[in-house]
């Protein structure tokens, strides 16, 4: 991106294809670079469903649409064989694949277009994701650790395993603090657990779903301006936030120093003083990159 910018993707869930084609083009015009594009689950749609609504979206913006492939979730679950058909007829720039399944991930590099890149949806698998051709990752604890999700793509680049897996290991040390406090949906907690025993680490069971979690972590890190959730999404009370807020401290890595990060996770926990209140980011102070904590009354 010129100078320096990084891109926004901006993940898009409408059942309609006409009102997801309103909503792609509000979003393109308020800056979206990119759009990750979910499959309008409901009605179980066929391939060729597929293709009208994808096709729809691409005809109304100019800005790259990604696939998102989570069966578990959405219901649908798009063969390596049909995905190709998909990307032939429509012009989509990825996929982020959250199946937690390699063999199905690197079926899909072999067979998608040269130029579309495809990016793994979690932590667990992003080495083996990476060796089957991976171009990355799109989930929340890559976001919170980004310094060793960036260290494990460079050591994988030049062909260190040992590093490489050594900062995969670290990814996954993570897990057992950040992912039980932000929520883990049960089943998909029961693939994470299953697929990181090869690494050797004990990870407890989550409960909730994950959305008011990942956004006060990323809030607190200065990632996102406010950590508020939209109905029918549950905000965090007190506890949930400090518990959020202290294991998060402990694994994630936040762009300014320790000193920084004690203040910014302190200035959190302080902020947390009712149910109803969620933690949002204001400007940066003077003299510093980082935003000024407060609390945002949630709205009714």
């Amino acid at each position: 991106m010129d100078g320096g910018k990084k891109p926004l993707v901006v993940g898009l869930m409408v059942h309609s294809t006409a009102s997801a084609v309103v909503e792609a083009s509000s979003l393109a015009d308020h800056g979206a670079d990119a759009l990750l594009v979910g499959v309008p689950a409901y009605y179980a749609p066929s391939l060729d469903t597929l293709l009208r609504h994808y096709d729809a979206i691409s005809r109304a913006v100019s800005v790259p649409l990604l696939y998102y492939h989570y069966p578990e979730a959405l219901r649908v679950r798009l063969t390596p064989l049909e995905l190709k058909e998909l990307f032939a007829r429509v012009p989509l720039a990825g996929v982020e694949n959250s199946a937690l399944s390699t063999p199905e991930l690197a079926r899909q590099v072999r067979l998608l277009p040269g130029g579309a890149r495809i990016f793994t949806g979690l932590s667990v698998n992003l080495l083996d994701a990476v060796g089957a051709g991976a171009a990355g990752a799109i989930c929340p604890l890559v976001a919170l650790m980004p310094r060793t999700a960036r260290a494990l793509l460079a050591a994988s680049a030049e062909g260190d395993r040992v590093a490489a897996r050594g900062h995969q290991s670290r990814l996954c040390a993570g897990l057992p603090q950040c992912l039980p406090a932000l929520g883990v949906a049960p089943r998909l907690m029961g693939r994470i657990v299953r697929s990181a025993k090869r690494w050797g680490l004990p990870l407890p069971q989550g409960a909730a779903l994950p959305h008011a979690g990942v956004k006060l972590a990323l809030a607190a890190q200065g990632l996102i301006r406010s950590a508020v959730v939209r109905a029918p999404q549950t905000p965090l009370g007190p506890e949930k936030q400090r518990r959020v807020l202290r294991a998060t401290a402990d694994s994630c890595e936040l762009r300014a120093g320790s000193g920084a990060r004690a203040s910014s996770v302190g200035a959190c926990l302080n902020d947390v003083v009712s149910p109803r209140a969620e933690v949002c980011a204001g400007p940066a102070t003077s003299g510093s990159a980082r935003p000024a904590f407060r609390v945002c009354s949630a709205k009714s």
